[in-house]
């Protein structure tokens, strides 16, 4: 999970993800592309749909800008308040299962 100064939003962390250098914001999570390949883009697009809050209302329209974001190498950052509503343990479970490294 990304940790840093800045906001949920903010893409004031840098960092590196497979050699590639991305901003991030602090709270996101980096899903290794094993994970993404094992499970499909449309469960990640679903969690977002479920769990992201731009307006503070569960199941709020998914905007564009809320949609996992994908990284040249398959690499998926999962923002902030998804991370939240469903906690760190949760996606590291899910690279303990499919594979990758966090």
């Amino acid at each position: 999970m990304a940790q840093g100064l800045g906001l949920g939003t903010s893409d004031s962390v840098a960092a590196v993800a497979n050699g590639q250098p991305v901003a991030v914001s602090n709270g996101e999570f980096r899903v290794p592309a094993a994970v993404v390949q094992a499970l499909g883009r449309d469960f990640f697009d679903e969690l977002v749909r479920n769990y992201h809050q731009p307006t503070g209302k569960p199941n709020a329209p998914m905007p564009t800008s809320a949609a996992p974001i994908p990284l040249q190498n398959g690499d998926y950052i999962i923002s902030s308040d998804v991370v939240a509503a469903l906690g760190q343990d949760f996606f590291e479970r899910l690279i303990a299962l499919y594979g990758g490294q966090s």
